[in-house]
């Protein structure tokens, strides 16, 4: 008697059937070479096998132990063929292969199931449902034809992803768990379960290295449980499928490569900025003394859209930047960071608005290219003014005041108020002015003013930072600890670094980066 590889197995009676077993084993390998697996021999019906074999009476001990060694050769076979890492998802530890969304797991078998199963949940906003794998250009043949095979246990809404060069392949499947599960070799592959398409691989490029990605998602509303995926050499490209590909692979290329420079070019400018920055290439440390707001304003990458990535949706496939990318990213946020610490202003770059300025007259906020909020005084008269709380040191400290604008408008500091402490604007591009001035030693607090002379006054940027010397005599702004400096968001931190969509790399439709 045969065993039905979806019933459980503790509910079955023992089959004496030892012939039949041993002829689904011999099955397995080619009648012209014993050391070779037969055609479209599946990992789900080696999977059947082991069943079978499992399922003999322990009488049959000897039997068992030879049908398993055979079986064993032909898994290892069947695993040397498949160029997927742990295409039965019974290694998928981290770096085993596969990458999965957080709520995408495994499972060892279950009742209905008695096998090694991906399984993934509907997905969420928060955390979408997915499994991708990349396999190597170095895994991969010239001008070959290559099989993805999958075997779906049950699904809803489950699409199922192949990508090279550009090109998708994305199919949706829906899997009844009722239906009913293959007995035989030539079931397998009829089977509604199973499913199988060819993938043409031109030209190798070891330098782009995209390789082939095969992934899974499901939707909102989806669900799939996986038992088998495998990517297999199959026969070797026709001339007229030769001159096909070469023709797809040419127009994919050249464009691509293009990319690449673009992009290249973008991480090293940033890298260059941020050296600046820094004063060197260590961005663990403390940044200059002198920089400023825009400094990372202007700090720009070029958004990393890859042929694999971009092109399946809700999968998050790393390109070959994506490293580099969040060094960079990392840096800038630190370097955000150390100027909110060094300013005494909160919301000094009017993110929230109006919140802690004493408003007079008509302003308003209006975003920028970078999507950043800037005050704007409408009218001749209009002022907008805040009380700075001084840090106490019991002694005269200096202190700079740093303001990147653009119109026509006066900024001044009360106390002192006099002209040597006021910061003049009559200038169509924004542009940074700054003054230094000592308050008492007693005094607390000091009101920061800024008056429009025009038509329009917009102020991108203001800084009041307290200054000391250090030991090599060079000043520098003092970090402030107290929480209530800390007003304004950090979390938009990430808008000082900005990504520029490779379509349009003009540095005036910038957008904001999501990066994670």
């Amino acid at each position: 008697m045969v065993v039905n590889i979806n019933q459980a197995s503790s509910a079955l009676p023992i089959s004496n059937d030892v012939a039949q077993i041993r002829t689904m084993v011999q099955g397995l390998f080619s009648t012209d070479n014993p050391n070779q697996l037969a055609p479209s021999i599946t990992n789900y019906w080696l999977d059947y096998v082991h069943q079978q074999i499992q399922s003999l009476s322990n009488v049959y001990a000897v039997e068992k132990r030879e049908l398993k060694n055979r079986l064993n050769q032909a898994k290892r076979l069947h695993k040397s063929q498949n160029v997927l890492i742990s295409g039965n998802f019974e290694d998928t530890f981290e770096g085993a292969g596969w990458q999965f969304g957080h709520n995408v797991f495994t499972l060892p078998g279950d009742l209905q199931y008695p096998v090694h199963h991906l399984v993934l949940p509907p997905s969420s906003l928060v955390h979408p449902s997915y499994a991708y794998q990349i396999v190597p250009e170095s895994a991969l043949k010239p001008y070959t034809r290559y099989y993805l095979s999958v075997f779906v246990l049950q699904a809803d809404s489950l699409h199922i992803i192949a990508s090279r060069y550009g090109r998708t392949m994305d199919k949706m499947v829906n899997i009844s768990c009722s239906a009913a599960m293959p007995t035989s070799a030539e079931g397998v592959i009829n089977s509604p379960h199973f499913f199988q398409y060819a993938i043409d691989v031109g030209e190798l490029s070891p330098d782009v290295d995209l390789g082939i990605t095969v992934g899974f998602t499901v939707p909102s509303d989806g669900f799939a449980k996986i038992s088998h995926v495998s990517l297999t050499e199959g026969p070797p490209l026709t001339a007229a499928e030769i001159r096909q590909v070469q023709h797809q692979d040419k127009q994919w290329l050249e464009p691509y490569m293009d990319q690449q420079a673009q992009i290249t070019a973008s991480l090293q400018n940033a890298t260059n900025q941020l050296n600046e920055i820094y004063g060197s290439s260590n961005w663990t440390g403390t940044i200059k003394p002198d920089v400023t707001y825009a400094d990372l304003d202007s700090l720009t990458i070029l958004q990393c859209v890859s042929s694999q990535e971009g092109t399946i949706p809700g999968m998050p496939v790393q390109d070959n930047y994506t490293q580099e990318t969040a060094a960079i990213y990392v840096a800038a946020q630190r370097a955000w960071n150390q100027l909110e610490s060094r300013n005494l202003v909160p919301n000094a770059l009017f993110l929230q608005a109006a919140q802690h300025w004493e408003i007079e007259g008509t302003v308003h906020f209006p975003r920028g290219d970078n999507n950043k909020p800037a005050l704007t005084l409408s009218d001749w008269d209009s002022k907008v003014s805040q009380s700075i709380t001084l840090p106490h040191r019991g002694e005269e400290t200096e202190y700079r005041v740093r303001v990147r604008a653009k119109g026509n408008g006066t900024i001044y500091i009360v106390p002192p108020g006099d002209q040597n402490h006021m910061l003049f604007f009559n200038t169509s591009p924004f542009t940074t002015q700054e003054f230094y001035f000592f308050p008492d030693a007693s005094t607390t607090h000091v009101d920061l003013i800024i008056q429009s002379e025009g038509s329009e006054f917009t102020i991108y940027s203001i800084e009041v930072q307290e200054m000391t010397t250090d030991t090599m005599g060079t000043l520098q702004p003092v970090e402030q600890t107290e929480a209530s400096i800390m007003t304004s968001n950090l979390s938009m931190g990430s808008q000082a670094i900005m990504t520029t969509p490779l379509s349009n790399s003009s540095s005036s439709n910038h957008c904001q980066c999501n990066q994670k």
